[in-house]
């Protein structure tokens, strides 16, 4: 029974990052629509979709494989694949979709950290400037 309550509480937190990563994509990306928040937007739908396609793969590889595989003649590609292989390849989608939201992520960072210098030399220039009108 732990190894039910570990793989649902691992299920559940994989699927909360999930919203979270693709809550602040929306989100930002309603905002403004640059080459960063696409990466973000981008990202996170991968990684959604790799997460439903790896757990398709494992139920695929648990239950269906061999109800696929034995009902008829298999051949070609289709009796060549290894379900663990099918689950690394759908698993190689999540940290693609990671490392795609990263870099967005990294370039709204960096936006907003050029705006903000700007905005605080725009401040000390207004400052000086009613310092002038006033003396």
């Amino acid at each position: 029974m732990a190894g039910g309550i570990g793989s649902v509480f691992s299920l559940v937190i994989i699927v909360g990052l999930l919203a979270v990563t693709i809550c602040a994509a929306v989100v930002v990306f309603r905002g403004r629509k640059y080459w960063a928040t696409w990466l973000m937007l981008v990202g996170s739908i991968v990684q959604a979709l790799g997460v439903v396609a790896a757990v398709a793969a494992v139920y695929i590889a648990l239950v269906g494989f061999r109800a696929i595989s034995s009902g008829g003649s298999a051949s070609g590609l289709a009796s060549s694949l290894n379900p663990s292989f099918i689950i690394g390849l759908f698993t190689l989608l999540i940290p693609l979709g990671l490392l795609l939201f990263a870099v967005g992520l990294l370039g709204i960072c960096s936006r907003f950290g050029s705006l903000e210098s700007r905005a605080a030399e725009l401040e000390t220039l207004n400052l000086q400037l009613q310092d002038r009108l006033q003396g």
